[in-house]
């Protein structure tokens, strides 16, 4: 993983800036809907018909596909470690180290590994959602409290119905999926957990609200779960007596 990480820090750095751009194209193509005049020399992304932002937006998710594919050696040499980590747990040597700790990490990695697999599988229509959400919140913000016509109250609308179903579909999807973690509210689904409360139909403000938490709790459990797995990948290779992973070397910007 050390090995790998300089060409997964460069990578992860374009993964980054390309993302962005397909987000920006479904904020601009929402500008675009309303009727914004839009100036080239203010975006990074084609703004002058619907039909070009939509094929940049095409290329961006494509070029995002490719880096997928291009990030998976580090993210497969992560996978094994936590497979060794996990197959190391049911040793006789290693339980006998560890006690009664071994079936507690055992059962952590277990658990956490479960819903992460169903949490990676989202990833794609979350994405989607996030980026509907982008474009719902910068049309929000541009109208503020104004008075507006009848095809942007329409357009609006149709937006809030769009995520509002999504909201609904992801939880139907996480209803069978358990939270990892402990909560203050007991054992929860991630559904209970990604959606506590479920936007009625026609709930506008609701559905605005639900989706924000969605994709906040969505993105912290992952980033979460991976956390936990590291943590205990690095216990018992500790009680292996192997010394600890020395912290890869900074990888500094050419400009700093």
């Amino acid at each position: 993983m050390i090995d790998l990480l300089p060409v997964y820090t460069e990578l992860s750095k374009e993964f980054d800036d390309v993302d962005s751009s397909w987000l920006l194209c479904h904020q601009v193509e929402a500008l675009i809907d309303l009727g914004a005049k839009l100036d080239q020399k203010d975006f990074k992304v084609p703004v002058q018909s619907k039909a070009a932002v939509l094929t940049a937006a095409d290329s961006y998710r494509s070029r995002l596909a490719v880096l997928h594919e291009e990030l998976r050696p580090l993210e497969d040499a992560f996978e094994r470690r936590v497979v060794a980590v996990g197959e190391l747990l049911q040793t006789p040597a290693l339980r006998g180290e560890l006690g009664a700790e071994a079936d507690e990490l055992a059962q952590r990695l277990g658990m956490v590994c479960q819903t992460l697999v169903q949490v990676q599988a989202a990833y794609r229509e979350l994405a989607g959602t996030r980026n509907r959400m982008a474009a719902l919140g910068l049309i929000l913000r541009l109208v503020g409290g104004q008075d507006v016509d009848q095809s942007i109250a329409q357009n609006i609308n149709d937006r809030i119905g769009t995520l509002a179903t999504e909201v609904r579909a992801t939880s139907d999807r996480f209803q069978g999926v358990f939270f990892p973690f402990e909560h203050a509210d007991g054992a929860l689904t991630m559904a209970q957990y990604l959606v506590p409360k479920i936007p009625a139909p026609g709930d506008f403000g609701g559905s605005v609200q639900a989706v924000e938490k969605l994709l906040e709790n969505y993105f912290y459990v992952y980033f979460r779960s991976i956390g936990t797995l590291a943590l205990i990948c690095s216990r018992v290779e500790e009680a292996l007596g192997w010394p600890p992973q020395a912290d890869p070397e900074p990888i500094l910007d050419q400009d700093e």
